[in-house]
């Protein structure tokens, strides 16, 4: 990435869970607006590695925003404990070269020091446990197509089974009644444009925009 619109170009395909035509309908938001957003954030960053710009967006946007939010949602009540969003581990974590952390080598490491019965649990993303040649296999190759990010999700929703090809009228009513709550919702999101999104998008989609 060579610059910062790089950035937003490439967040855009690789972490959007709705293209951006969508959103900005849902939003009542334009593209240009969606995007300037975006840049304005980024720039705020305090470090020059366009990479690294997109290593912050995933922990202070990503992280901190969305999965610490799904993790809140998720415990319903039960405390639920997030160790490596510990402060002192994240510090100490930024401290190590990246070298270290590629094809995580070192959550890997970390990971067996802790308990070598949990490396052999198969991992969700990959379906297959840490401590194989088959997840480092499957690892590789969801690097490599970090170059084309929209693929990748594709290939990764298959593996997941997390494709929704049937419509669901039940979904599309709890989308429409969570849709009505906010104003400038209103006949945005229609049940045929539901129908739509429905069998367009995937399940995690789905429940990413009803909740």
């Amino acid at each position: 990435m060579l610059n910062d619109d790089a950035v937003v170009d490439y967040l855009l395909k690789d972490q959007s869970v709705f293209n951006l035509d969508i959103v900005s309908e849902m939003t009542n938001l334009s593209k240009e607006e969606i995007r300037k957003d975006i840049l304005e954030r980024i720039k705020t960053y305090p470090v020059n590695d366009y990479t690294k710009k997109y290593a912050q967006f995933l922990f202070w946007e990503r992280s901190c925003k969305w999965l610490l939010h799904g993790e809140d949602r998720n415990r319903y009540y039960f405390w639920n404990a997030a160790p490596f969003y510990s402060l002192p581990l994240v510090n100490y974590a930024m401290q190590i070269p990246d070298d270290q952390k590629k094809n995580k080598n070192l959550y890997r490491k970390v990971m067996t020091m802790l308990s070598k019965e949990v490396v052999k649990i198969e991992d969700n993303n990959f379906n297959a446990p840490l401590d194989t040649l088959e997840y480092r296999l499957k690892l590789n190759l969801y690097d490599f197509f970090s170059l084309f990010p929209r693929l990748r999700g594709y290939l990764l929703s298959m593996i997941r089974g997390e494709t929704n090809y049937n419509y669901d009228i039940n979904i599309a009513r709890v989308l429409q009644i969570q849709t009505k709550k906010i104003d400038r919702f209103d006949n945005i999101l229609s049940i045929k444009k539901l129908k739509e999104i429905s069998k367009v998008y995937y399940i995690m989609n789905l429940y990413t925009l009803i909740w």
